[in-house]
């Protein structure tokens, strides 16, 4: 589909040259049958290249307008910081937040978890893996 709906008649009456006008099968609305390991038709190859350009154009512009999104949240929070009293406060003094993450909490030191390695000696390493 294109935009969420059917593929839309374009010139005279047809959603491709290969159909007739005013023709709403299922063909010519943009169906595809096949997989592409069965082969697809000429038609269906153009109604598959028109989903794909669709979303390949929304994956750009949705990352454009969320990336000006981040950029604003980050310029209208660039003041804010935590002080010394574990409060959350910008520029010029106003509370934000009563505790940073609202329980004062380092997530840096929240759970700690222990990584056991090998440490076999390299002898042992080599006769046993090579």
């Amino acid at each position: 589909n294109v935009e969420g709906k059917r593929i839309p008649f374009g010139f005279r009456h047809r959603t491709l040259p290969h159909f007739t006008k005013d023709d709403y099968g299922p063909e010519s609305k943009g169906f595809v049958e096949n997989s592409y390991l069965a082969g697809l038709t000429a038609s269906e190859f153009f109604f598959h290249a028109m989903g794909g350009r669709e979303g390949l154009i929304d994956t750009a512009v949705k990352t454009a307008e969320t990336g000006y999104i981040q950029r604003r949240l980050i310029k209208a929070m660039e003041s804010v910081m935590v002080n010394y009293d574990g409060t959350v406060r910008n520029s010029i003094g106003q509370m934000i937040q009563l505790r940073y993450g609202e329980d004062g909490l380092d997530g840096m030191w929240v759970e700690n978890q222990q990584m056991l390695t090998m440490k076999p000696t390299n002898a042992v390493f080599e006769s046993e893996f090579k």
